[in-house]
């Protein structure tokens, strides 16, 4: 399952409209640790998951599979525009 759900997350595209849309737009194609610090500065949890998400697909885009179902292990309780891309 794990597995699936990568895959699936390498085609995702920006679905969130919050705060830091700009910023995702501005760095579309992000390196994982573009995404792991942004993980680390954000308070909001809802931001936290998707940046694990944004996380997660850079890490597999980067051939870093093990560190992808990693991040992906830790997700919480997703929003519906998260569970977009996680199923």
């Amino acid at each position: 399952m794990p597995i699936l759900l990568s895959v699936a997350l390498a085609g995702c595209s920006n679905l969130f409209g919050s705060s830091f849309t700009e910023t995702l737009q501005r760095d579309a194609n992000a390196s994982s640790e573009f995404y792991m610090n942004k993980l680390e500065q954000t308070q909001n949890v809802e931001d936290k998951e998707t940046y694990k998400l944004f996380a997660a697909r850079a890490f597999i885009v980067e051939n870093k599979i093990a560190q992808s179902e990693a991040i992906l292990s830790e997700l919480g309780e997703l929003n519906d525009a998260q569970n977009l891309i996680a199923h």
